[in-house]
């Protein structure tokens, strides 16, 4: 990822669907390699059982990321432990993925203030090739429930698009897609701070925002 995008803290928050997960684990993965500090990933997703990143964390591992795991509960929604120790620690860099709605992104109202007291940012993913993105309206009042339960503070808040179709997804589609959640964000005064797609398409792009080249981790499993 953008090294400039990349924060001390980064919360990943985002409708079902939107790509989150891959993008958090992608932005851990780049820490790791780029600042060889100890990295944590707090799988924050409580609110469904599919593409988890908590399913992953043997790859995690495998890059020397500290996957914080609450799978011996048994799916049991508990926050995993030892957040704020961390997040206090100047050595670590934590990433959250959260689930995708409003239930979900509660979980991490608890840490607001802390996050509001360290170099954090909350990235909003938004996949335009998903239900419920054809218009302005739906879009912004999805953005605004799962803002408004996570208590993240505007500042803090920046929004990647990640236009995808798995599989089906050419360069000309994400280009194509991105331009249109462009235009469905000014509507109501915001605009993407980033563009991600798969590393074997984001060569082939050209955009008015940071390219964000992923590693497909979730499609190497599924």
């Amino acid at each position: 990822m953008s090294g400039h995008l990349f924060n001390r803290h980064c919360v990943f928050l985002g409708a079902s669907g939107s790509g989150k997960t891959e993008i958090a684990l992608n932005c851990a993965v780049h820490a790791r390699e780029r600042s060889g500090k100890e990295v944590c990933f707090f799988d924050m997703d409580q609110t469904k059982g599919l593409f988890r990143s908590r399913d992953f964390f043997d790859i995690l591992s495998a890059y020397g990321i500290n996957a914080m795991d609450t799978c011996r509960f048994q799916d049991a929604p508990v926050v995993p432990a030892g957040v704020l120790g961390k997040m206090d620690d100047p050595g670590t860099l934590c990433v959250f993925d959260v689930g995708g709605n409003p239930s979900g992104a509660a979980m991490m109202g608890q840490y607001a203030v802390k996050l509001r007291q360290t170099d954090s940012v909350y990235y909003y993913v938004i996949n335009p090739c998903r239900p419920f993105m054809d218009t302005a309206e739906a879009l912004e009042l999805t953005m605004a429930g799962i803002l408004r339960a996570s208590n993240a503070a505007p500042d803090q808040i920046k929004i990647i698009s990640n236009p995808n179709m798995g599989e089906e997804t050419t360069a000309e589609l994400a280009a194509a897609q991105h331009e249109r959640l462009e235009a469905l964000l000014r509507s109501f005064g915001m605009t993407p701070a980033a563009l991600c797609a798969a590393e074997t398409l984001a060569f082939g792009l050209t955009a008015d925002v940071p390219l964000i080249p992923l590693r497909l981790f979730l499609r190497r499993f599924y």
